[in-house]
């Protein structure tokens, strides 16, 4: 009787070592678990208006997904995903609405995962990126994993309307103008330039002017000019505004242009009032779900 019992019970526990072995074996596992990543592209709709608009609507080219584990030897999983413009597209280039879409992954289990997800746009830029470690997955778990891709850049718009008359607030008496030229500039660089020989429509015709890729952790000086002349005059600086430490958070209020040209000690009141505002791009989100039916190997298979 002990001759017969011996070899069961050592090969029982000869399989449970096997079966042990192959549940941390860092080679076997392959497509035991399933992520499926819902990623949501949020409104960036931008303004844009006419000859005046030196930025850019930003036209997103691809998204790529990046799943590195904690094992060495696991290879490392990484998907591009190209933007279609096609009809009934998944995922297209426009940031003038809100996209939802999902994919699932086959990954390993009992690892570490870290995923790493960012968008690039036309011009090879990452406009959002972010990541998040999904730690000790386990074999049919199932994680839920949330990414909040905070936006790299924002874009200023300046709304305005011009004057064709200087007038006097003391004696009532006007000239014509012609404003003929605009000029943004950012932390004193000149981000916008833009002119009209026959003179920019006055009020009013409101006018739009656009900048894009303004880091958006940075809080520069904004300083708007605008340039014309009257009848027999040659082009000067008329008017400006200065906006310092523009905050990309907060709202902009509007800021009235002073009139700084010739005789501008004489003459009060003569503002042109613009309206700035300084638009940020949203954030995605990728709400994660994940549903995987989990098939174990067991001993005989490996």
């Amino acid at each position: 009787m002990k001759n017969f019992r011996l070899p069961i019970l050592f090969l029982l526990a000869l399989t449970a070592l096997t079966l042990t072995g192959c549940l941390n074996d860092s080679s076997s596992g392959t497509g035991d678990a399933k992520l499926s990543i819902q990623m949501k592209v949020a409104d960036m709709a931008k303004a844009s208006n006419g000859n005046l608009s030196k930025g850019s609507v930003i036209k997103l080219k691809k998204l790529i997904v990046t799943m590195t584990s904690n094992v060495a030897s696991d290879s490392v999983i990484r998907d591009t995903i190209y933007a279609s413009d096609a009809a009934g597209s998944s995922f297209t280039s426009s940031t003038a609405q809100d996209q939802s879409f999902s994919k699932a992954y086959a990954i390993k289990p009992l690892r570490n995962w870290t995923v790493v997800v960012k968008t690039l746009d036309t011009r090879d830029s990452v406009v959002h990126r972010d990541s998040v470690l999904a730690a000790k997955l386990l074999a049919a778990e199932t994680r839920n994993i949330t990414l909040n891709l905070a936006p790299r850049y924002v874009m200023y718009e300046v709304k305005f309307t011009v004057p064709d008359t200087l007038r006097s607030t003391l004696s009532g008496q006007g000239q014509k103008i012609t404003i003929t030229r605009f000029v943004m500039k950012i932390d004193s660089v000149k981000a916008i330039d833009s002119t009209s020989t026959a003179g920019f429509e006055s009020a009013p015709k409101v006018h739009s002017a656009t900048f894009d890729y303004i880091p958006s952790n940075t809080t520069p000086d904004v300083t708007i000019r605008f340039y014309g002349h009257s009848a027999g005059t040659n082009d000067t600086l008329l008017f400006q505004a200065v906006i310092p430490k523009v905050d990309p958070e907060a709202t902009q209020s509007p800021v009235n242009a002073v009139y700084v040209g010739p005789g501008a000690d004489g003459i009060g009141g003569a503002v042109n009032r613009l309206i700035i505002n300084i638009g940020k791009v949203n954030t995605i989100t990728f709400n994660t779900n994940v549903n995987g039916t989990v098939s174990l190997k067991g001993a005989a298979s490996h």
